[in-house]
């Protein structure tokens, strides 16, 4: 089907695009703001299923500068002890709307420097941490939605393992694309080995997509 080929041709073009780095044009367009957790959005992440305590998260949002709006348009959760990132909610689009003077940055260089920022604000450095895991919540993107309900059904949970025709489907949907560029350009040695879909969790606003991230497998060259 068209979709499982497009997924096959995203994991192809990641691999392939060199990568430009976006530090200034982010210090242009944004600004992070990093926060602690409250119980409240801990005890919500747990009927998810993620058992993190309070103090391994960290929350960034992101901040159009140019804009007067105090709503950010990206804020999302890093639990970087146990290498997990919580795409939480982030609107491109309204990204883009507030400020056209320039273009909004890829969803995938949007976590890259919340995920800097994270670790800054922990004392961390960069090297100290790598990722587990991506939990995509409330997954309201039509084309997802459709891909998604096309391989799982409502009140189910499915995983499907790296290779399978609905990995690739879900793969190249646009709730997932960012994340295999992310972990391609900025996390070299891994990637996406797993799609976890969840259509059965309660209480629930929308799907859960969980990505299990693991290290590349090496290819041993063969001896003359």
């Amino acid at each position: 089907m068209a979709e499982i080929k497009k997924g096959q041709q995203l994991l192809d073009r990641v691999r392939r695009q060199s990568y430009q780095d976006t530090s200034d044009r982010f210090s242009q367009r944004y600004s992070n703001a990093c926060f602690d957790l409250d119980a409240n959005t801990i005890s919500s992440f747990r009927a998810y299923k993620e058992r993190g305590k309070a103090n391994d998260y960290v929350g960034v949002s992101t901040f159009v500068e140019k804009s007067e709006s105090e709503v950010p348009c990206y804020t999302n959760y890093f639990d970087l002890k146990n290498g997990v990132i919580l795409d939480y909610s982030n609107f491109k689009d309204a990204d883009q709307s507030l400020d056209q003077s320039s273009k909004a940055l890829p969803n995938s260089e949007i976590f890259w420097h919340q995920y800097q920022s994270a670790t800054e604000y922990k004392g961390l450095s960069l090297s100290d941490s790598g990722i587990t895991k991506i939990v995509g919540y409330n997954i309201t993107e039509d084309k997802t939605l459709e891909v998604i309900g096309r391989y799982v059904k409502e009140n189910e949970a499915q995983i499907f393992m790296k290779g399978s025709n609905e990995y690739f489907a879900l793969l190249g949907t646009p709730s997932s694309s960012g994340k295999a560029y992310l972990l391609e350009q900025h996390f070299g040695n891994q990637e996406i080995k797993a799609i976890e879909v969840r259509r059965e969790t309660r209480p629930r606003d929308a799907d859960i997509l969980i990505y299990h991230i693991g290290d590349k497998e090496r290819t041993v060259a063969s001896g003359s």
